[in-house]
């Protein structure tokens, strides 16, 4: 019979035999908080199988989930994607370029990279107006010019849809571009959809699969940001209406797919930007 010895602190009186039997070691026999009853071998036994449980299910719910992620319905469009470099403006010294010391330009890279992270059709116009007079003063233009950024903002802005911002951003461009862009948004005003894209539409399940990439990314639908994806990351969101579908990474590279056809599960797979060296 085991006893508990007090003057002993603590140690059992036949400690030696359990060292003995090569079972278990007296340091090993933990002690339950203010209990003065030790927990006997049969009583640790139990405690680490229970621990080994919970660690083998946690294991399985591990595996479960990763099988999981590579299942897709039949029905599931999947498309692989290569990424398209989008020269960042913060690596553009506008002034130094284009010849011209005016403060409102020394940040104007970085607000621009702000822009398009936050899908903001407005602020980049804004910023290619500035560019653009900059360009004019100088009579020179930039590695990334007034141009290529309205470009960018007008076709952000159709994404979108909004009537008001459409409608803005005709009065910023003017012309026959800006006539165009009216149109545009009394049409999106009627929620009528652009030429083609009627019968182009995702309603459902959009994966977008990041594991092969170490970034994170942020994840767009007709221009609208959804949410973000780590890096080796695997994300669903549920959409509707969808037919732009972009994703931004933080480095400059961008994956573009517009959707054909009318689905309800589309696998939005990035591959890397560098294919050899995806990490």
């Amino acid at each position: 019979m085991v006893a508990y010895n007090h003057q002993a602190e603590g140690r059992l009186e036949d400690d030696a035999n359990f060292e003995a039997s090569g079972r278990i070691s007296q340091q090993d026999i933990p002690f339950l908080d203010g209990s003065p009853t030790p927990i006997l071998p049969a009583q640790y036994e139990v405690m680490t199988m229970h621990k080994l449980l919970s660690l083998s299910t946690v294991a399985v719910l591990i595996a479960t989930t990763a099988i999981a992620q590579d299942r897709t319905p039949d029905e599931a469009k999947v498309v692989e994607l290569k990424s398209e470099s989008v020269k960042q403006a913060k690596f553009v010294d506008f002034g130094s370029e284009l010849g011209v010391s005016l403060s409102a330009i020394n940040d104007l890279g970085a607000k621009i990279d702000a822009a398009r992270l936050a899908a903001q059709p407005i602020d980049l116009l804004l910023a290619a107006k500035l560019l653009s007079a900059a360009e004019s003063l100088s009579e020179k233009q930039a590695s990334l010019t007034s141009s290529q950024l309205q470009e960018e903002a007008v076709e952000l802005a159709e994404q979108r849809g909004n009537p008001t911002e459409i409608a803005t951003a005709a009065k910023l461009i003017g012309g026959d571009l800006g006539d165009k862009l009216m149109k545009a948004a009394k049409a999106a005003a009627h929620k009528m959809p652009k030429e083609g894209d009627a019968t182009k539409d995702l309603d459902g399940t959009l994966v977008v699969d990041n594991r092969h990439n170490h970034d994170e990314v942020h994840v767009y639908v007709n221009g609208r940001e959804m949410g973000h994806v780590e890096g080796h990351g695997y994300r669903q969101f549920h959409v509707h209406g969808a037919h732009y579908l972009d994703a931004r990474d933080h480095e400059g590279h961008r994956w573009h797919n517009h959707i054909e056809g009318h689905h309800h599960y589309w696998v939005f797979r990035l591959n890397p930007p560098h294919p050899h060296h995806p990490w």
